[in-house]
């Protein structure tokens, strides 16, 4: 992985991190986590996609991988947040107040 990849990646994992706090607007896993998270998931998607043997081309290829991986890794801790939240309250699963 060379230095600008890895600059590249942990940008583009800490900006999609931000924009995930702005959307989601949780407080779990906060702010600093959803940058941690995204910079994580970007480096991941890169180790996963070498090891596979797909090398990302150019400025593009390695902001999409970022972008995949960062985006991906957030979408399911969200994910399995909520659904931990809703098997610890069965009122919210069925709708029932």
């Amino acid at each position: 992985m060379d230095l600008i990849g890895l600059m590249i990646n942990l940008a583009v994992g800490a900006g999609l991190g931000w924009m995930a706090q702005k959307q989601v607007r949780t407080a779990n896993p906060g702010l600093v986590g959803n940058i941690i998270l995204g910079i994580i998931g970007a480096l991941f998607a890169r180790l996963l996609f070498r090891i596979m043997g797909i090398a990302p081309d150019g400025i593009i290829g390695t902001l999409s991988l970022a972008a995949a991986g960062a985006g991906l890794l957030i979408l399911l801790v969200l994910y399995l947040d909520n659904e931990k939240n809703n098997a610890a309250n069965p009122c919210r699963r069925s709708g029932k107040r």
